[in-house]
């Protein structure tokens, strides 16, 4: 008996299954990729800062007086899991975290899905934090 070209065997059609699973995971995937690979953060203060996940679980990286650092999008995501609302994940933005007088800047929230940050700008005791796009923040001294 001859077969057709479009018929399949068992096998043939479970592999067939198993391809068009898996690239509908990459496109779905893709989709949610429209969040920063990085979270970028400027210190351009004189402070040692430090960002914690729902105020109790500490960011890697600190961010030291006078330069950039970027985390991860995948380890920020990581930490916020269970601790975000909805897709939204609060973040306390701690300066002076090298000294015995650390202070609250204050709490901003990140969008896991977009990298929207908010509020756009934070400000207390001389230091501003200003969005400058989705997963991009800089920090900064206020003029007297």
């Amino acid at each position: 008996m001859r077969l057709s070209p479009f018929c399949l065997t068992y096998e043939d059609s479970l592999m067939t299954r198993q391809s068009v699973a898996f690239f509908l995971t990459l496109s779905f995937s893709a989709l949610s990729f429209s969040a920063p690979q990085f979270l970028i953060s400027h210190n351009q203060t004189l402070y040692q800062s430090t960002a914690y996940v729902d105020g109790k679980i500490s960011l890697p990286n600190t961010i030291e007086p006078l330069s950039d650092t970027t985390t991860s999008w995948i380890t920020l995501k990581r930490l916020c899991f269970g601790r975000s609302l909805s897709s939204r994940c609060p973040i306390i933005i701690k300066m002076g975290t090298d000294t015995g007088y650390p202070f609250d800047l204050g709490l901003i929230y990140i969008d896991l899905n977009s990298g929207a940050i908010t509020p756009n700008q934070l400000s207390f005791n001389n230091v501003v934090l200003r969005v400058n796009n989705n997963g991009e923040l800089t920090l900064s001294s206020k003029k007297p």
